[in-house]
């Protein structure tokens, strides 16, 4: 599986500093957003393959996201950017407090978003509609744009990202629905591992 795992176990001096300069909670939001938009893109919007956008997410699905990293629940990658320091969802979020997450939500759910064209092939995407129908369609509605059950979006989404989400939840790395995980599983027995690689074509076929 790509990417570095780690356990929150101690902070580097880096975060340490962090955590002084995030103290006061009248200056923080400027600040977040500076070290968010860092990587996450302009106003949410991901420039990294990797990286998820957050412009336009439900306020609700964001704060849950996060909280989902305080709990340990999902896969925390540590992301290297050459001439800055490096980055890791689970240690930024453990920084934030409750009020500063939900401020946050508020921001980016605001934003739009600004889903950049992927490249993507055209029968694969063929095949990856199918299943979306099949096997998503129920929870992620309107081929996966709909926000209101509060899920994420997925057309448009990072192509890397996407994969490496799929992949953390159908192995039960990152914790999801059980309903999720056992969907995703079923695809992958009955269609094989180029499943998803289909799915993550299709979502990228609906930005031109």
């Amino acid at each position: 599986m790509p990417g570095t795992y780690i356990r929150l176990n101690y902070f580097p001096p880096i975060f340490a500093a962090l955590l002084v300069v995030f103290s006061s909670t009248l200056n923080a939001e400027s600040k977040w957003l500076e070290l968010c938009d860092d990587c996450h893109g302009p106003n949410g919007n991901s420039l990294h393959d990797s990286i998820p956008t957050i412009a336009a997410l439900s306020k609700n699905y964001f704060v849950e996201s996060m909280n989902s990293f305080k709990r340990g629940e999902r896969v925390t990658r540590i992301h290297k950017r050459p001439g800055a320091m490096d980055t890791d969802m689970t240690m930024v979020v453990s920084m934030l407090s409750d009020y500063e997450i939900i401020e946050l939500a508020k921001w980016y759910s605001s934003q739009i978003r600004d889903s950049k064209a992927q490249s993507f092939d055209s029968e694969k995407a063929k095949t990856g509609r199918r299943l979306h129908m099949k096997y998503c369609e129920i929870c992620h509605e309107d081929s996966g744009r709909s926000i209101e059950d509060d899920i994420g979006i997925l057309p448009g989404q990072q192509k890397e990202y996407l994969r490496l989400s799929l992949q953390d939840i159908a192995s039960g790395q990152r914790i999801s629905s059980k309903k999720m995980k056992k969907t995703l599983n079923r695809m992958e027995r009955k269609y094989g591992s180029d499943a998803f690689d289909h799915l993550l074509h299709y979502y990228a076929s609906l930005i031109k």
